[in-house]
């Protein structure tokens, strides 16, 4: 098997690739204290909880002000266990409707598509790792037989 030779090209990848792990790894710790959720002018939302990104979108788009929420999370009434099991576990994808309180006739019907961070985390170490792996371009090709040539 031939191991391939660290270039310039590679180096950028796992350094940018490091720096992405430590603010995706920060932003998970941080879910787990708090909700943030963006939301576009048309109802478009991503939502950062629990150690989840999700995705939603309305049917019918809703147009008002759109920025950033954020709150704490014990003001969720989830326990804990699903919580942690849905950071493990949480693909989901689902529509579902939301009914007015003023007017039961009124439904909000919503797609949301949701996962865990862990997945994408690994996959942010696989161009550090592949640097790891990888030999020096200055290195020999074979260090056995060079060695061996120089002892003689």
């Amino acid at each position: 098997m031939r191991r391939p030779i660290r270039t310039l090209r590679l180096s950028i990848a796992a350094v940018l690739s490091l720096l992405a792990f430590v603010v995706v790894c920060a932003a998970e710790v941080n879910s787990f204290w708090d909700v943030h959720i963006w939301q576009a002018e048309t109802g478009r939302t991503v939502e950062l909880f629990g150690g989840r990104i999700g995705y939603q979108h309305p049917d019918a788009p809703r147009f008002g002000p759109g920025g950033h929420i954020s709150f704490k999370a014990a003001l969720i009434t989830t326990p804990k266990r699903r919580i942690i099991a849905d950071a493990i576990w949480g693909f989901e994808i689902r529509r579902f409707a939301i009914h007015s309180m003023l007017d039961p006739s009124d439904v909000d019907k919503f797609f949301l598509v949701a996962a865990p961070l862990w997945p994408f985390i690994l996959l942010l170490l696989i161009a550090p790792v592949r640097w790891l792996i990888a030999r020096p371009a200055n290195a020999p090709a074979f260090p056995v037989v060079t060695d061996a040539k120089r002892g003689s």
